[in-house]
This record gives C-alpha cells, structure tokens and sequence, in this order.
C-alpha cells in the first residue's frame, strides 16, 4: 500500500502454540515502510489490540491500510467456527495504540458480501478522512465508499456494463483511485470519490489495467505498458511522452511484483519484487550523459 511517498508491507508470521488441552497458532505481524523522501526502510512489529467484546472469535488480519504517516488500518475478521462475525477496521497509531474500531459487516452483507468457511476478504481501502472504500465482486465494476461510521456514502458504478474494477492507487491526497477495464480492450477509467464532486473521473483512455501506475502533484500520470516502457502523461494538457525502458535495463520484468511511487524530486520510484527480495530504484525521466536512467537505492533479501 501507499501514502505520500512511502509504500507499505504487512508481513505475517504464525507459529504453533501450546496449552494444557490444546495446540493453536499464534500469529505476529510486522509493518515495513521505504520512504521515498529519504530513502530509510524500517520495520515495526505491531499486535492487535484487545478487543474484548470478540474475546470468543478467532480474530484474523485480513488486509491492511495507510491513513496517514501516522495511521493505519488493520482490517480483522471476527470469525467463529469459520464464519464472519464481523469484518473490524482498526485504527492504529505508530506507537501501536488502537484509535477505534468499526464494524464494516453490516454494509458488506447488504451489499452481497457472505464471508463464510473461512473466506478472507482483502478488496477494501481508505483514506485520510478514514472513509473506506469497498469492492464487493470487481467483476461487478462496484465499489462502496462508506463514512468513517461505516454506513454508506456514495456507490461507484461501472460507466458502462462488461466493465471489470480494481484498485489501481493513491492520488497525492492519500484517496483510493480505481480502474475500470473491459478484460477485451485496451481502454481505463480511472476515477475516485471526492466528497464536493461525488465521482472525480481522472481520464477515460486507453491504457494497461495491469501495469503500475503513479500520479504527481502538478497533474502527471506515470504509467508503463506491458513492456515496461515508461510513460508520462499530463492530465491537463493530455500530451504523452515516452520517458525509458526500464525492462531493458535489468528491472520491473513481472508487472505484477511491480509497483510504482512518486519520489521527492516528483520522478517516479520503482519497486521491484519480483526476485528473492525487493529492488528499490528512483528513476529518471529524462536521460542524459549526466543522468542515468535508474540508480538502486535499497536491495533486500528475503530473510532480511
């Protein structure tokens, strides 16, 4: 995930315990940022707060979201014998204190989404007014923006039917931007929830739905093509230009363990996972015999 010019991880770890009657596992979590503005990597080791009036569900972390540099959102699932309960945001700060929690189920179930037999549910984001933003089914091209109260706010719709959703970033404002794609052809919406406008279009256009994609400040749009050639897009006049290829130069291969951030001097930040660990590089838009096209800034192994 990603707020600012930081991109987040959750990792989770679970080894077996043992009681007087039984054997169970107990799980352990750990935040892990790269901040762009300076370069620093770190990690946070993070538990889950007591919540007592779940204190007979097994309490599962399904997914996890920035709200700001100080927040996040652990979304936990309250299940019993398999079956959701209640599908909990809980707000966390960096000192690991709990700020609140709220229950999502009641809307989820409402809108079609039955988390049973031990279904975990991760299509669920928000942003830095703690709205939260929910995809039922992407192949319904639906997403719900809930209040920080969990009700409804506003519904987003496909603009046209066979149109499939996913979350594709975040604008520098820290809101959820989403896609819509027919699976048949090359044309985007990418659009968000802005609470004067109701639904802010982006652009309609014809881009790769799966390739990383990262807007700036002043109104750019970096992207790639399923080739790992590098683009930029300014939204306010529509020109394009092709900026380099950065697959030819050794990095971002799997556009899938790709992602793509704004770094401090507004050029994009490639993250590269495709291998044993993560590759971090700041690439450059313009190529010169100054300027090299990308410079490594972090390489971690897996075990690091």
């Amino acid at each position: 995930r990603t707020w600012g010019k930081r991109t987040y991880a959750l990792d989770e770890y679970s080894s077996w315990m043992f009681n007087s009657t039984e054997r169970y596992l107990e799980y352990s979590y750990f935040l892990n940022w790269y901040d762009g503005e300076n370069g620093e990597i770190q990690h946070k080791e993070i538990k889950l707060p007591d919540l007592e009036q779940y204190a007979d569900t097994q309490l599962v972390v399904s997914t996890f979201d920035v709200v700001d540099a100080q927040n996040y959102v652990l979304f936990v699932q309250a299940r019993l014998e398999g079956n959701t309960q209640a599908y909990l945001a809980v707000h966390m700060d960096m000192d690991g204190k709990s700020t609140g929690v709220t229950d999502l189920y009641p809307v989820m179930v409402e809108h079609g989404i039955s988390l049973d037999d031990y279904m975990l549910f991760s299509d669920v984001y928000v942003d830095g007014a703690g709205n939260y933003y929910v995809i039922p089914d992407k192949w319904q091209g639906t997403v719900l923006v809930l209040g920080a109260d969990g009700m409804l706010l506003k519904r987003m719709d496909a603009p046209q039917g066979g149109m499939v959703v996913q979350y594709a970033m975040k604008n520098p404002d820290g809101v959820p931007v989403f896609e819509w794609y027919n699976e048949y052809e090359d044309g985007v919406r990418l659009a968000t929830y802005d609470k004067e406008k109701g639904i802010k279009v982006y652009t309609d256009a014809k881009l790769p739905h799966t390739a990383p994609k990262a807007l700036t400040d002043d109104g750019y749009l970096y992207y790639s093509d399923n080739n790992g050639r590098l683009y930029r897009w300014d939204l306010y006049t529509g020109n394009v230009e092709f900026c380099i290829d950065y697959v030819a130069l050794g990095i971002g291969a799997n556009e899938h363990t790709t992602k793509m951030i704004i770094g401090p001097t507004g050029e994009p930040v490639l993250l590269d996972f495709s291998g044993q660990g993560g590759l971090i590089c700041n690439m450059v838009t313009e190529v010169t015999e100054q300027k090299e096209a990308i410079r490594v800034v972090s390489f971690t192994t897996a075990c690091e």
